[in-house]
């Protein structure tokens, strides 16, 4: 397909509301774009990725514009059966835009991929392309190989299974545990880690050599992330009267200027906010805090408590609130920070 796909006008609004404009949207019934991708995609698929059964679709927009699409299996899969089955797969994956900027939206779709493969701690990825697909050349030549082909027949194209397996090595990290002792992860490799809570291994965040930073967005300010459990405090920021995010002033909090734009997602929830910063006051304590810029601005929940308790119960109870929160106890290494925030846009996973 030459060109990307627009979207009706009549749902441009709804989708510049709900959908960030620059970046991946999951597809599900309220996409506001089924119909046209259900044209792309067939009527059969399409039922199989709403039911998100064993299949799910990832759309990328830019501009209220869809320019690339995939579509992946929710469990890993293996190349053969006698195999072991620890392979991210792609069922379909389409460029729907060629023009000078294509590539980076090559690069964008590849680097979507690397990311859900790692979030599933898969060894490798498997994409079916078809022969004149737009891509097959682009990630052939990002060390992607062939490793079955399909020919051509009356009701399919000719299609290819193109593989390509993360690096590993055979190095065993050391860690150092609570007590001061050495402690060796046996049978992890290098750049590996394991999630205490599920035994499963993680990769660290380097990324490997066939995801690319996307350098042609331009962005002058910085993006930082930070988790939240609760998408009310989000409803809070949006409306304004949560003016200020309360954390303990991390490594994170402290790298943050103003100016720069803040990244707020409830994972559970699937969906966030992006703020810009227009502050970020430290203080000692979480009580240092809250007297500098009230209780209010920070926790807005407690406003109906605010009419019948003191100023001096109303504090206690918002230190509750915050020493409730995991982590909380960090306080007392790193100090507070109040960061200001103004919303700009909901973002969606």
């Amino acid at each position: 397909m030459s060109s990307s796909v627009s979207l009706p006008r009549e749902i441009e609004s709804s989708l510049r509301q709900k959908f960030d404009s620059d970046s991946f949207s999951n597809i599900t019934k309220d996409f506001p774009y089924c119909e046209a991708v259900e044209k792309i995609v067939g009527r059969s698929l399409m039922t199989r990725i709403l039911d998100k059964k064993n299949l799910q679709a990832e759309a990328l927009l830019y501009e209220k514009q869809i320019v690339g699409l995939i579509v992946y299996k929710n469990d890993l899969q293996s190349r053969f059966s006698s195999e072991r089955k620890d392979n991210f797969e792609i069922k379909k994956i389409m460029l729907l835009r060629a023009d000078s900027s294509s590539k980076n939206y090559k690069q964008e779709l590849l680097n979507r991929v690397i990311t859900l493969a790692k979030r599933n701690f898969a060894k490798g990825v498997l994409i079916t392309i078809e022969d004149s697909s737009n891509l097959l050349e682009f990630l052939q030549e990002k060390k992607f190989s062939i490793v079955k082909t399909w020919e051509k027949t009356a009701m399919f194209p000719k299609e290819h299974l193109i593989q390509y397996v993360f690096p590993s090595t055979t190095a065993i990290p050391t860690s150092i545990n609570g007590r001061g002792a050495n402690q060796i992860n046996h049978g992890l490799s290098a750049g590996e880690e394991v999630i205490a809570s599920s035994g499963k291994r993680k990769e660290r965040d380097v990324e490997p050599e066939i995801f690319e930073s996307n350098k042609s967005r331009n962005i002058s300010s910085r993006v930082h992330n930070l988790p939240m459990k609760g998408t009310i405090y989000f409803e809070y920021i949006m409306s304004g009267k949560k003016k200020f995010e309360g954390r303990v002033c991390g490594p994170a909090c402290q790298s943050m200027h103003v100016g720069d734009q803040l990244k707020l997602f409830d994972r559970r929830a699937g969906w966030g906010i992006i703020c810009e910063i227009s502050s970020n006051d430290r203080y000692k304590t979480f009580k240092e805090m809250l007297e500098a810029k009230g209780v209010l601005p920070l926790l807005p929940q407690l406003e109906e408590k605010s009419i019948r308790l003191s100023k001096e119960q109303l504090l206690q109870e918002a230190l509750r609130v915050y020493q409730s929160f995991p982590g909380s106890f960090r306080v007392n290494q790193y100090g507070a920070a109040a960061i200001g925030v103004k919303f700009i846009k909901k973002i969606y996973n």
